[in-house]
């Protein structure tokens, strides 16, 4: 019986370590592909993406541009 209730713990524990694996991946992908990503894009200048947006200095957007090389390749130049 104590076998059994070891493989039980055991599976319980198992099954809390994925649920917290796939909450924290749920967390990841909306903090940065959901609305803040979707605000991150409507602030930028539709006709010069290159150009900072409110917010930003130019340093900064240096920096943000040079971590997205294929969405800012034209940038980096």
């Amino acid at each position: 019986m104590k076998k059994k209730n070891n493989k039980f713990l055991l599976y319980a524990v198992a099954g809390l370590i994925i649920l917290l694996i796939m909450l924290s991946f749920v967390y990841y992908y909306q903090k940065y592909f959901g609305q803040n990503f979707k605000n991150a894009l409507l602030a930028q200048n539709s006709s010069n993406i290159c150009q900072p947006p409110a917010g930003y200095t130019e340093e900064q957007w240096k920096e943000h541009v040079s971590h997205h090389p294929d969405i800012y390749a034209q940038c980096l130049q």
